[in-house]
């Protein structure tokens, strides 16, 4: 049910590519989207450059970008996202513009928008991709440069300073890393999570958004078959910034701390210390 604090929560991801937003925080996005936060996606690219998987390559025509951003488009709707948006870039380009366009492009659609928490890639893009390391830069730099009321009056950027109050990276952790044997990817320490969400009851609905995205069906197979080594349903974030003071404890809810109290996770993991990756 919504509230008046639910009404005013706004949640912004920022991905590189279609089918990031469920590979990774999908589970949170739709945690929350149901819970009446607003949630907001930005993707950088429409995927273009990215390979099409054989199944359907004889109904596959045209423009690659175009069936993706439609994908995308079925999966934002399946984790309640109220909004999203490409950002209009040529996928595998974005490390050539993150220290400009890319990074103020953000600035805008974050003034526009107002978010108290903005989620994106951590810095090594997990899959040490270059799209993905840009994304995780070019957001870190919006960010903090959106509250920037000189930069934005040198740079033009119209509208209104707006500071969200916390950025989240998603990670991997390097356990589960270990576990799985992955190469060219990139785990993060355990005890540099600072946020676990439990998306047990969300998982389903992540599976859904995955299978949108049929173009990329041999990369959603393959992560599926990690259940069988790692617990995928729990979605982990390093906390790189917040702005709400005395607040440098581990959290279960993202909104923790924005208002005082948590009011989103009825039944949280009471203890974070005490929690085990599996």
């Amino acid at each position: 049910m919504l509230n008046k604090q639910t009404k005013k929560h706004r949640l912004l991801v920022v991905m590189a590519h279609p089918d990031d937003e469920s590979f990774g925080p999908g589970g949170t996005i739709a945690k929350y989207s149901k819970m009446g936060v607003e949630t907001y996606l930005l993707t950088a690219t429409k995927g273009e450059s990215g390979n099409i998987h054989p199944d359907i390559q004889d109904e596959f025509a045209g423009d690659l970008g175009e069936w993706r951003s439609e994908e995308l488009q079925r999966a934002a709707k399946i984790l309640g996202i109220k909004e999203m948006k490409f950002l209009g870039f040529n996928d595998g380009t974005l490390c050539q513009n993150f220290m400009n366009d890319l990074t103020k492009n953000i600035i805008t659609e974050i003034i526009r928008i107002k978010p108290q928490v903005i989620i994106t890639f951590e810095p090594l893009g997990i899959s040490k991709h270059l799209d993905h390391i840009a994304i995780s830069h070019a957001t870190t730099l919006a960010f903090y440069y959106a509250g920037n009321k000189e930069y934005l009056k040198e740079n033009n950027i119209s509208g209104k300073p707006h500071q969200a109050l916390k950025l989240l990276y998603y990670v991997i952790p390097q356990s589960y890393l270990d576990k799985l044997q992955l190469e060219f990817r990139s785990g993060y320490p355990d005890e540099k999570i600072t946020t676990v969400v439990d998306i047990r009851k969300e998982f389903s609905t992540k599976i859904a958004a995955l299978k949108c995205h049929q173009s990329q069906k041999k990369d959603w197979e393959r992560f599926l078959k990690r259940q069988e080594k790692v617990d995928l349903r729990y979605e982990f974030y390093h906390r790189a910034e917040s702005f709400i003071n005395d607040y440098d404890h581990h959290e279960t809810d993202i909104f923790e701390g924005i208002d005082n109290k948590s009011r989103y996770q009825k039944n949280r993991i009471k203890e974070f210390d005490n929690f085990t990756l599996k």
